[in-house]
């Protein structure tokens, strides 16, 4: 995608934090991995030149991260993942979000939300985790693929992702021609 020039160059850090709490992971990214990429690597240390992007459980830990800290990051991509409805994580984010939404969506500059269609073991706590953000204000571009919750659903979440990262400020450029997906009507808020 790079070579082809949909997708701007970029560094991308994989952190090995399979079992981490989202809170966990949070202080890890922010506290070690974010200051060693920094501090080793030639990269841009503005919020809209990051990106975070997980998949399952790791879009548990960029809704955490992205949304507490952002800003620290610009684009968060969220792959087959949504908090589960009613536990205390939901309750929780849904009364910060009263709080935070409006400094979020100004905030951010891309938020991809990705689902592997209805068979997603994800697809509820998604449609929820949709439906909280949208109703505190915060705009979410919805994306669904064939795939189920799997690496066949992520794959296509990434290519069709990445074109929109590190676009903000570069005018009305469209990335690519492709575009999300109606949000399912029970998703509207």
């Amino acid at each position: 995608a790079i070579s082809s020039g949909k997708t701007k160059p970029m560094i991308v850090v994989m952190a090995d934090a399979p079992d981490f709490a989202p809170d966990l992971f949070t202080k890890e990214l922010v506290n070690d991995v974010i200051p060693f990429v920094e501090k080793t690597y030639r990269a841009k240390t503005d919020k809209d030149s990051r990106a975070l992007a997980g998949l399952s459980w790791g879009g548990l830990q960029v809704l955490d991260a992205g949304l507490y800290r952002y800003d620290l990051f610009g684009y968060l991509g969220v792959f087959s993942s949504g908090w589960f409805i009613g536990d205390n994580v939901y309750n929780v984010m849904n009364r910060y979000l009263a709080t935070n939404g409006a400094n979020i969506q100004k905030s951010m500059r891309y938020l991809y939300y990705g689902q592997g269609g209805t068979s997603d073991i994800a697809y509820n706590n998604g449609v929820e985790t949709m439906k909280v953000l949208r109703s505190h204000g915060i705009t979410v571009n919805y994306w669904e693929h064939t795939g189920s919750h799997s690496f066949v659903a992520w794959r296509q979440d990434l290519r069709d992702f990445l074109p929109f990262l590190f676009q903000y400020g570069l005018g009305s450029k469209t990335p690519f021609k492709g575009t999300p997906l109606a949000i399912p009507g029970k998703v509207e808020a």
